[in-house]
C-alpha cells in the first residue's frame, strides 16, 4: 500500500497550489500599478486550451478570490499560450 504522501505526489498539484504559483506575479504587477498579469505556467495552458475540469476548477477558485483567469493564445510561427489573471 502506498502512503498518502506518495499518493499526493502522484496526483499532482491541487487547484489551490496551482493558484499559489501566480501570487508572486500578481503582487509584482499590482505593485507596478497594473491590473493584470500574463504568465507562463507550464501545465495550466494545456488544461485551459482543452477546457478540462481542472481548468474549470481553477477558474472557479480564482473567481472566488476576485480574479478572472483566461487563456492567452496567439498563433504566429509558433503558438504562444499563457495564463492571464485580471483583477
Amino acid at each position: 500500500m502506498i502512503t498518502a504522501i506518495e499518493a499526493r505526489q502522484i496526483s499532482g498539484e491541487t487547484v489551490e497550489e496551482c493558484a499559489e504559483f501566480f501570487s508572486k506575479h500578481i503582487l509584482t504587477a499590482a505593485n507596478a500599478k497594473q491590473r493584470q498579469v500574463t504568465v507562463y505556467h507550464g501545465k495550466l495552458e494545456d488544461e485551459a486550451y482543452s477546457r478540462t475540469d481542472y481548468w474549470n476548477s481553477f477558474v472557479k477558485y480564482m473567481s472566488s478570490l476576485g480574479y478572472e483567469a483566461s487563456l492567452f493564445y496567439e498563433e504566429r510561427q509558433f503558438v504562444d499560450m499563457r495564463i492571464t489573471i485580471k483583477w
